[in-house]
Parts: C-alpha cells; structure tokens; sequence
C-alpha cells in the first residue's frame, strides 16, 4: 500500500496593519499639489491640530481582523525611510489622552499624531508616521507624506509701495471733454493720493480727509453736475461726522 504523505500545516496568513486614506488630515489642496505631499499647517488650529490615524488590522485579502495587538509609532522622512533622531517632536495620544501603551482592540485603533517641527528645519524633508508591532508575522504600515509648516504666510501689500500704474488722466482735447470735467478727474485722482495713509515709524497715519472731500463735492456741484443734467445732479451731500484726533 502506497504510504499517505503527512498533510502539510498551512503556514499562518500574514497580517498587515492599514491606516485609512494614508491619515486624515487638513492640508492645502494647490500647495499640495506643488509640493507633491500633503502640506500641512501645524499652527492653524491649535495644539491639538492632529493627523488622524484610522488603524486596522487585516489579512492579505484585506479583510480586517479581529485582534488585539500592541502597537507603537515612529516619525521617519518619508523619501529615504530614515528614522527621525529626535522621536519628541512627535506626539501621538488617542482619543481618550492616552500617550502610552497603544494597542489595538478587536484590530481597530484610532491615533492622533503631531509632529512639533517643521520641514524646514529637516533640509526640508517630509515626514511620515510609521506604525509597527513587535509580534512576529505583522506588517508594519505608513502614513502619506506630510510636509510640515507652521501657518500660511499672510501677504500685506506695504503702505509704502508705489501707487499702481494709472490709466492715462483724460485730457480737454480727447473725447470732447469739457475742461471742468478733465480738471475735477484730474483734482480727484490726485486727492485720493493725498488720502492715503502714510507710515511713521512704527505708527500709520492718515489726514482728516474732510476737507479734500467737501472741496471734491462743492467742485462737482457746481462744475460736472450741470454738464450732466438735471436728474444726475447730487442731492444734498451726506453729512461726513468728524475725525476723532487721535490720542
């Protein structure tokens, strides 16, 4: 009789740990897009600004299973997979504050994560959150690439830049333009740079323009008004209350 082989133990399914969308997390859509990793402002928001990590554990057919399995993370540059030196900048808790002793449960986890230094301060480098466990047989899983900055830098245009370009200033001559009107277009363009405000030293400042405005207003009463019919005159003026001087 032909001898029945020993039926052969199957070898244990691997296991994966997996984190939804790669980690949750507000980024800047258009700067993402440049930057080719998702941009995230550390400082808009607060300190409890996070990186949401949605944690499972499933088979390699992607089934999640249900287990309990400890876990721990670690901050890496996402490019080289070069483990960070300073692991303190990154801060991970879950939902209920613990820091310590992450584990799974029924093979589900939720972690928020923080990283407390900017790119820039890593020759630019991106980040990436790693989770592993030290059971044998687990794949560890990363997060996308994240690059760090702190808040969006908020564009003043500086009180002291020159005036825009202007179209040129009609004259008599164009358009059959009577003199009164080119004159007040002329008076008014010229008024509103006197309205603007000026710096002085640490202090903006800016005149009562009152009297530039009543000027303007007599003038096109008495002038451009009449030009333009009785139904486009002004009715009477606003009253303009005041400029308070300041203390």
């Amino acid at each position: 009789r032909a001898r029945r082989g020993k039926k052969k133990q199957a070898a244990p399914m691997a296991l994966q740990l997996a984190i939804e969308q790669g980690g949750i997390l507000e980024h800047d859509a258009a700067e993402s897009k440049k930057q080719g990793a998702a941009v995230w402002y550390k400082d808009e928001g607060g300190q409890h600004k996070c990186i949401l990590l949605k944690l499972s554990l499933n088979d390699s057919t992607g089934k999640k299973v249900k287990k309990d399995v400890k876990v721990k993370c670690a901050l890496r540059y996402a490019d080289t997979g070069k483990i960070v030196e300073n692991q303190s900048i990154l801060r991970v808790w879950t939902e209920d504050g613990r820091k310590r002793g992450l584990s799974l449960k029924g093979g589900l986890l939720t972690v928020k994560a923080r990283v407390e230094d900017v790119s820039k301060n890593h020759q630019g480098q991106c980040f990436c959150v790693e989770v592993s466990c030290d059971e044998e047989g687990i794949e560890s899983v990363r997060t996308q690439k994240v690059h760090v900055r702190s808040k969006r830098n908020k564009r003043r245009r500086a009180s002291t830049s020159p005036p825009r370009t202007r179209a040129p200033l009609p004259q008599v001559s164009e358009d059959g333009l009577p003199s009164s009107v080119a004159e007040w277009i002329q008076e008014a363009v010229s008024s509103l740079d006197e309205m603007r405000w000026r710096v002085s030293g640490v202090d903006y400042q800016m005149r009562n323009p009152n009297a530039i405005i009543d000027t303007l207003q007599r003038k096109y009463e008495k002038d451009i008004a009449p030009l333009l019919g009785e139904n486009q005159k002004r009715k009477k003026p606003r009253s303009v209350p005041p400029m308070q001087a300041p203390s």
